[in-house]
């Protein structure tokens, strides 16, 4: 289950967060800036993507920053065989926020959906 993927902490945030992920999502998407936008979720400043959610605002530990799946390549975080691999699994972002979870110890990237109000839940 996604929750158990998830620091309960991040859920909460996710919460708190989620209309300005979605108009995010739905602005990069409109724009055509990237088909794959990616949101960058951590505790401290992270040097990739630009910054989004300061989660101090919100009183939440989570930073988030949106980035895209061309400056992960760019700045080389992943290499060619790791964008076609991560393009093979990359879920629609209409349906799903892209997170990539930074934290000291773990950095992976998750597929929270937005549709079924996953990070709404109680």
């Amino acid at each position: 289950m996604i929750k158990e993927l998830i620091p309960e902490s991040l859920l909460d945030a996710l919460k708190a967060y989620s209309p300005t992920l979605v108009q995010a999502s739905r602005t990069i998407l409109a724009e055509g800036i990237t088909k794959y936008p990616i949101f960058i979720a951590s505790q401290d400043f992270f040097k990739v993507g630009i910054p989004l959610i300061d989660g101090k605002e919100y009183g939440k530990i989570w930073n988030i920053n949106v980035s895209s799946l061309e400056e992960f390549y760019t700045k080389k975080i992943m290499n060619q065989t790791a964008v076609d691999q991560f393009r093979k699994v990359y879920k629609d972002p209409k349906k799903f926020f892209c997170i990539f979870l930074v934290r000291k110890e773990e950095v992976k990237m998750l597929y929270i959906p937005i549709e079924k109000q996953f990070i709404h839940q109680k």
